[in-house]
């Protein structure tokens, strides 16, 4: 990469501590929110793989810089020489970004409506897996076919309430089943004990087209098989019917734990189709991807804003309009 066209990842100066971890396998639970799971992690794993890229805590003069949506400046306006890039992640679009990062396929075609993207292409989108659960402790080997756990990883309040219900309880005591929701961070990475994963956020029928299907990726990564509810990051990963079980509703929940729990045929079939995806959200296919879009999208898209005045023209007339009349 020429030293013109240098990457950087920027953090915000409150953000950019001293002491930050040094590799991806030093990452706490408390570099695990939005701007260091998507920021830092990826700088520490490019790192790694010998990408010319600096962590910054200055917006640079030129080149490429990588910036989580919610650590852009209000007033940050990319100048001739600096390709702005983006991470959505759960946020809008942001205007003076000429290319995004998004966390969900259907954010590719929300951000082309929104953005009148059909009308000034100069932009680009695209969409690479999130980062699975550093250090991750897959459900241990000697459990063999034992159906005993099921858990929730995330906040009490991402968790859908019936999942706190003493109907849900009731069911899974008169399963013979544990209950056992991981809301602490430091617990996150830990499937050992873990049969099942039920990633409910809600049965709401709310479209959740920002969300990542991260939850997912661990439980491939994990052994174990998850029961989901239905939103579209799933199905844009789903590659088979065995790849993850779906339940819309607290019913087709309870119907899909009992299946699991009187079939370990049916349980090593999600078992081993989720095995067969690992590779798909792996480390280093999600780095390569990275690497893929920095050379085959950012870089000659660097090149073009750098060289042609009529493309950044037409970008500016774009940002103007989106940002006086949030089209």
């Amino acid at each position: 990469m020429k030293a013109l066209d240098m990457l950087y990842f920027y953090l915000s100066p409150s953000t950019l501590l001293p002491n930050l971890p040094k590799s991806r396998g030093e990452l706490s639970p408390n570099y695990l929110t939005g701007e260091y799971a998507w920021i830092l992690q990826t700088y520490l794993v490019l790192k790694e793989k010998n990408v010319p890229c600096e962590l910054v805590s200055k917006f640079p003069d030129k080149g490429i810089v990588v910036v989580h949506r919610s650590h852009i400046p209000k007033d940050y306006r990319p100048n001739n020489a600096t390709l702005l890039v983006c991470v959505q992640a759960d946020y809008s679009l942001h205007w003076w970004a000429q290319a995004h990062v998004v966390q969900n396929k259907a954010a590719l075609k929300r951000n082309l409506i929104w953005s009148l993207r059909h009308l000034f292409p100069p932009t680009r989108d695209t969409y690479i897996r999130h980062w699975p659960q550093p250090n991750l402790v897959p459900r241990s080997s000697e459990r063999g076919n034992r159906f005993e756990n099921l858990a929730f990883f995330g906040t009490e309040l991402n968790m859908d309430p019936y999942l706190r219900s003493n109907e849900w309880l009731g069911h899974i005591k008169n399963l013979g089943l544990n209950w056992l929701p991981k809301f602490d961070p430091k617990t996150w990475h830990d499937y050992n004990d873990v049969d099942c994963i039920v990633a409910v956020r809600s049965f709401s029928e709310k479209p959740k087209s920002w969300k990542p299907p991260t939850k997912l990726f661990n439980a491939w990564l994990a052994g174990a098989p998850i029961i989901v509810e239905p939103y579209s990051a799933y199905f844009e990963e789903r590659r088979s019917e065995n790849d993850f079980c779906v339940s819309k509703d607290p019913a087709e929940l309870v119907d899909w734990v009992q299946k699991l729990k009187t079939s370990p045929t049916l349980r090593e079939k999600f078992v081993n189709a989720g095995r067969s995806r690992v590779k798909d959200c792996s480390v280093d296919t999600i780095a390569q991807t990275w690497i893929d879009t920095l050379n085959g999208t950012w870089l000659p898209l660097l090149d073009k804003w750098q060289e042609s005045p009529v493309h950044r023209n037409l970008f500016f007339l774009r940002a103007f309009l989106g940002n006086c009349f949030s089209i």
